[in-house]
Parts: C-alpha cells; sequence; structure tokens
C-alpha cells in the first residue's frame, strides 16, 4: 500500500539541510546543524537559573575572627576590581576569589554581600564597552552581576548543550558580559565534566575582559583535586585567592545571641543564663536562629507573646531545645581552652548530687525529697532542690522532675516560682542558695 504523503521529517532539519547544501552566507551551515536536531535557541532559557543576588546580606552579620578575612577579601575584590576599577586594575584582582568552609560558616552571605556591594558600587553607572573577543565581539556590562548557584549553573550548561550552538552562544552572551559572576555551593559541578570545562572558559572570558568570579565551596581547591575534579579548573581557582571560614567561636555565639535575645526583647526576655545556654549549645549561627524561633513558638504557646514579655530563664530554654541539641554539651571545638581535656560532667549525676546536698542542709534524707509527703519543711527543701538543679549545665525541667521522684513539669516550674519569690525577698535563703550553688 502507498502512502499519499512522504513520511513525516521535521521541518526545521529539512530547511537546515538545504540550507547547507546552497551554502546560504547569511546563515553558516555548522551554526544551523548545531540549532537544528538539538533543540531550538527560543527553546534554551536561563531566567529561572540566573537569579538575583540575596539581599540585606549584612544585616544582622556578626564580625568575628573566624569570617574577618573573607569579608575583608570580598570588600577588597569590590574596590580593586569593581565598577569603578579600570579593565587593567581589575585584570590583576585576585580571581577567583573561593570561599571555603563546612556548612553554615557564613559563605553564602559573604558572598551575597560581595554581590550587594558590588551593586551598590555601579549604582547610576551605566559601565558598557565592546570586547572583541573571537568569534564575534559582544557588549560588556561592568557594572552587572550573574548571581548562580553551581548546579543552577550545571542545569545551563545542560540545556545549551541539548539546544546545539544557539543554545550556547546565548549563555556565554549571559554569564560572560558581566563585572562579577557570584557561583554558590561549587561541588554542585562534580558530577558535571561539560559544567566543568564551560567553567574554565567562562573564567578565562571574564579575566580578559575585566570580569572577576567569586565561588563558595565546602572544600579547598587542593581537596577538589584530591576528588577527581577537573585539573584545568583546580589550577584555574588556586590562581585566585582561596579563604577558609571557620565555624564561630563560642564569644562569636555570644554576641550574635545576645543581638538575637535584643531583637526578641519585646516578646520574650531571656536572662542572661538562657542566653549563655543558647550560646553554649549552637554549633552556628544558623543552628542559633533556629533555637531562637523554637523559644519564641514555645513561649507563644506557653501562654507567653501577651501584653507583657515572657520571661525565658536557662531552665526553660533546655526544657524546650533539649531534642534539638546534643545533650550535656557546654562547649565547642573553638570555646576556650579551659575545658581541653576534661569532659562535662553529666548532668544527671550533678542533678542527684544537689538534691543530696540539699537534703542534708536541710536535715532530711534525699529519699524523702523524691517521696510524696509535702509538710512544709520538705516542700521548703524540694524547692530549693529544684532551684539547685536547674543551674546545672544542661538540667531540663523534665529531667529534675525525673530526679525527684518522677514530678511533672508544671510542678518543677511552681517550685522553681516559690524558691525565686523566697530569694527575692530572705537574705539567709538567697545566702543559703548561693552557698550551695557553689559547693
Amino acid at each position: 500500500m502507498e502512502l499519499d504523503h512522504d513520511p513525516p521529517q521535521p521541518i526545521a532539519v529539512a530547511e537546515a539541510l538545504a540550507r547547507v547544501a546552497r551554502r546560504e552566507p547569511s546563515q553558516p551551515a555548522l551554526e544551523e546543524l548545531g540549532r537544528v536536531g538539538k533543540g531550538s535557541e527560543h527553546d534554551c532559557h536561563f531566567d529561572d537559573l540566573i537569579l538575583a543576588p540575596p539581599q540585606g546580606a549584612w544585616r544582622g552579620w556578626i564580625d568575628g575572627p573566624e569570617t574577618a578575612r573573607a569579608v575583608a577579601c570580598a570588600r577588597e575584590l569590590v574596590d580593586t576590581a569593581g565598577p569603578s576599577a579600570t579593565i587593567e586594575q581589575a585584570r590583576r584582582a585576585a580571581s577567583p576569589l573561593v570561599l571555603f568552609g563546612p556548612p553554615g560558616v557564613g559563605k553564602t552571605r559573604v558572598l551575597a554581600g560581595l554581590a550587594g556591594d558590588w551593586l551598590d558600587a555601579a549604582a547610576g553607572r551605566e559601565l558598557t564597552f565592546v570586547a572583541s573577543s573571537p568569534p564575534q565581539s559582544e557588549v560588556v556590562a561592568r557594572h552587572r552581576t550573574v548571581w548562580m548557584t553551581a548546579e543552577g549553573f550545571g542545569t545551563a550548561c545542560e540545556r545549551a548543550e541539548r539546544a546545539g550552538i544557539a543554545g550556547w552562544e546565548r549563555l556565554r552572551r549571559r554569564i560572560r558580559s558581566v563585572g562579577l559572576l557570584a557561583l554558590d555551593d561549587l561541588e554542585g559541578l562534580r558530577a558535571s565534566r561539560v559544567a566543568q570545562r564551560e567553567l574554565i572558559a567562562t573564567l578565562d572570558a571574564l579575566r580578559e575582559h575585566g570580569g572577576v568570579a567569586a565561588v563558595t565551596a565546602r572544600g579547598s581547591p587542593a581537596r577538589l583535586a584530591a576528588q577527581g575534579w577537573s585539573r584545568r579548573l583546580v589550577n584555574r581557582l588556586v590562581g585566585g585567592l582561596a579563604v577558609r571560614l571557620e565555624p564561630p567561636s563560642l564569644e562569636t555565639r555570644r554576641r550574635a545571641a545576645l543581638e538575637r535575645a535584643g531583637q526578641i526583647g519585646s516578646v520574650v526576655v531571656l536572662n542572661t543564663d538562657a542566653i549563655e545556654w543558647l550560646a553554649a549549645h549552637a554549633t552556628t549561627l544558623p543552628e542559633l536562629d533556629g533555637l531562637f524561633y523554637r523559644v519564641r513558638l514555645m513561649a507563644s504557646l506557653q501562654g507567653g507573646l501577651g501584653s507583657s514579655p515572657r520571661i525565658v530563664d536557662r531552665a526553660d530554654v533546655a526544657d524546650w531545645l533539649t531534642d534539638l541539641v546534643t545533650p550535656d554539651v557546654s562547649t565547642k571545638p573553638n570555646d576556650s581552652k579551659r575545658h581541653e581535656g576534661s569532659a562535662v560532667p553529666d548532668s544527671t549525676a550533678r542533678i542527684a548530687a544537689r538534691i543530696a546536698a540539699t537534703a542534708k542542709a536541710f536535715g532530711l534524707k534525699p529519699t524523702e525529697l523524691r517521696g510524696p509527703r509535702r509538710s512544709q519543711r520538705i516542700a521548703q527543701a524540694r524547692a530549693t532542690a529544684v532551684w539547685l538543679a536547674l543551674r546545672v549545665p544542661g538540667a531540663t525541667i523534665a529531667g529534675v522532675g525525673r530526679a525527684l521522684g518522677g514530678r511533672d513539669p508544671a510542678t518543677i516550674r511552681h517550685a522553681r516560682t516559690v524558691a525565686d519569690a523566697r530569694r527575692a525577698t530572705d537574705p539567709a535563703y538567697a545566702a543559703l542558695l548561693d552557698h550551695l550553688d557553689r559547693h
């Protein structure tokens, strides 16, 4: 049976083959074959991958020795290669700037701060020129930035590869004709050799016209080399400036906690012990922010956030956050060296010791404080034991309740309130608490 029409053939392919045969000068044969067969230029877009830098990166930023060098290098890059610099000055700048370190140390924020400073320096400027780079000249806008995740860069390369020559040209016009390329989380390119090759060419093109690049990574360039990355790409990174960001020290976390506490002070007031507990138990500033969100939520759920601020102490935060932090950890690797070589004492044992000391001070046995009797003397001793036990690092209201015979959290909170009230009005009792707390 004969068909009454020719077999289906993609119109674009047929037209391209015809133009190749005719050698039309206005449509280079190689370009046409590159555009068809893989996709259309109109199908290749990157707007969802080329993003605006995060805004307000320096807002709430806590300066610390762990990140000071990275911040200084980022600002130096804007000063030496930014929109006001000449092309020759920009070519001499340390580029690419590689900001590396473990998660949560602020790499992305420093990168965003760099991009924001670049845009601020370019405000009101239209710094464009024509760069003569084969195969064609292109307009370069040094006042502009491109912000991408490395994963997004890899996706863009995949789209360009599918679209062919036209797709690559379109991508390169977008990411090479700017003053700053900011690429976040370089490890997103690990599996893509195509994207690694394209990044090498992009870094070279940027340097040619006075553009610079800054990237973030979890590992140093040397570590990337050991993981099998393109040697040529590693060489480009090593040829720039690599700066490590360290996790925040206890002192930096303490300053951050004080600032966060001030920000929520109109609805939740944290005492000094609570702030110290939060600073000691967070390993990074993002983790610290998460703990503060939880504190505010728990204060709200327990009837706080009314007309007057809710007072929150160490026992409250320990009770609310015990499932979010490592138990009984009050120091971190770069905290004060006075804790080196010694472990933090077990909170359960210290709570038991304080209960025993309180019982002895009141002429009672520890079993009486854990038992059901509620005589005035036992109740006073029990409230004292609660107050002292909650002073133990890592102690929680639930843990103290278990140590005192399985009492519920409401009972423990009430006992603490009773002890606080008596301490404020009875100097002799306050002196007893201070004595027992020191021993």
